[in-house]
């Protein structure tokens, strides 16, 4: 059933195009345009409720509360970027003060698919007077640390024989989070986490300047700030963090156990084969060549793509238009990362993943990078077409031998001097705790994106 949905006129033309997008993921319900004079997170919430768009649910109805205390102060708070003439003509950087420092982001933390994008995009959509950007966590980080490389570049060599005080003057970050804070003044983080130990390190010091620069961000995440990289590799670096971002949000927990991506929701047929029935390869092709022959008619032809990226080059065997087929082995047992998955989404509208097999503790490698592709497939609205060797349930196996480290493993272990009394070789990164905690929101992604409303949602 195709749904159609009207065209809300709310504020301005044009808004509210990512709450239709989000609403259509969580409801089979026709959304119904509401009053042109309802505005805030609340009350929009509301009138979706009202209108049959949105199940009432009062923790939800709570975070939107919240969230429309804060659009409130927003909407009387004149713009926060505020700079002198001078700091204008020269693009000198704002005072590092917080210029209203009674104004707390949220960080709102809950299970998968009990709502939480959905609420962030209400309030988001309806922010209106400050300098503002949604993105996803992962897309974010690597735009900070190709920053820091840029700035690196930039700077001239280090004195070898002063090197305390050049090693100084080289720190990044704070340039960094002043170009930042000069562009975005509300930060929206979708999905925020912590599995690389890179992006733990520099946490702390670059939000701390963010913070100080009165950045505002709300964030929806997984986990409770308390359990952001559990476990992780030299956590102890990163545990500073999470006092400054109680202090600088207020955190909030949407407690639903409901997932309403799971909910109202027809499966579209042909979109996740069985991997062991020796017909699903003829099916797959005979997919890929529709698709090929939809995108030969504008012209494309089909091809090995080779996309640049941060200098390396992907080369991807087949590929057509917006169209692409590849293995598992192809995307996932490479050394490839979320960077390559963004830009996967942004060349693609549609991929067909082939051969997709059970994980496990003993592929931590394989399934992080299966995580990171789907999340990012996810978020930049690809239609995903797989086979697999089991259901979506019994994609990942939790096994008893999780204590059994790799060769892998072992080797890594042995390479940083960890032994395994050492307190460190309960890390996560060898334990797969975080894999099989990520898991679950990978589980509810692969289901939504199997949905007649993720396929026909007319943003993509």
């Amino acid at each position: 059933m195709v749904i159609v949905l009207q065209q809300w006129r709310l504020l301005s033309k044009g808004s509210f195009s990512l709450i239709q997008q989000t609403i259509r993921r969580y409801s089979s319900t026709q959304v119904i345009e509401p009053s042109q004079n309802v505005v805030g997170p609340l009350a929009t919430y509301s009138a979706l409720v009202q209108n049959g768009s949105l199940k009432k649910d009062g923790v939800q109805e709570e975070v939107a509360n919240s969230l429309d205390q804060l659009y409130n102060q927003l909407n009387t708070t004149e713009s926060l970027n505020k700079k002198s003439l001078f700091g204008s003509l020269f693009r000198f950087a704002r005072p590092n003060v917080n210029v209203n420092p009674d104004i707390k982001g949220l960080y709102l933390y809950g299970s998968v698919g009990c709502g939480k994008t959905m609420l962030m995009d209400l309030f988001y959509e309806n922010v209106s007077n400050v300098k503002k950007k949604r993105v996803h966590f992962n897309e974010f980080m690597l735009d900070v640390h190709k920053r820091i490389h840029q700035i690196k570049l930039s700077r001239p060599p280090i004195n070898r024989n002063d090197f305390k005080r050049n090693a100084k003057a080289l720190d990044p970050i704070p340039p960094v989070a002043e170009y930042i804070a000069n562009e975005i003044e509300l930060l929206c983080f979708d999905e925020f986490q912590v599995t690389d130990v890179a992006d733990a390190l520099i946490l702390k010091r670059l939000f701390e300047n963010l913070f100080k620069q009165g950045v505002i961000m709300v964030a929806t995440s997984n986990r409770k700030p308390e359990d952001l990289y559990k476990n992780g590799l030299q956590r102890v670096n990163f545990l500073p963090f999470i006092p400054m971002l109680k202090h600088y949000c207020d955190i909030l927990h949407l407690s639903s156990n409901i997932d309403y991506r799971r909910l109202n929701l027809s499966d579209i047929k042909d979109c996740y084969y069985d991997s062991t029935d020796p017909q699903t390869t003829t099916h797959l092709n005979d997919l890929f060549h529709k698709l090929c022959a939809t995108e030969e008619i504008a012209g494309y032809k089909r091809e090995v793509r080779t996309l640049t990226i941060l200098g390396r080059k992907l080369i991807l065997e087949r590929a057509c238009g917006k169209a692409l087929f590849c293995t598992f082995e192809e995307l996932c047992m490479k050394p490839l990362g979320a960077v390559d998955y963004i830009e996967i989404g942004n060349t693609f509208d549609t991929v067909i993943l082939e051969n997709i097999p059970v994980m496990s503790a003993h592929r931590k490698v394989e399934t992080r990078r299966f995580i990171t592709l789907v999340d990012n497939f996810y978020d930049k609205k690809v239609r995903l077409i797989c086979s697999a060797d089991q259901p979506i349930e019994h994609l990942f196996v939790v096994s008893n031998t999780l204590g059994n480290q790799s060769d892998a493993d072992r080797l890594l272990m042995d390479d940083l001097g960890i032994s395994k009394n050492d307190s460190n070789s309960s890390a996560s990164i060898f334990t797969a705790e975080e894999e099989i905690f990520a898991f679950e929101r990978t589980k509810s992604r692969l289901t939504e994106m199997q949905t007649e409303q993720y396929w026909n949602d007319d943003e993509m």
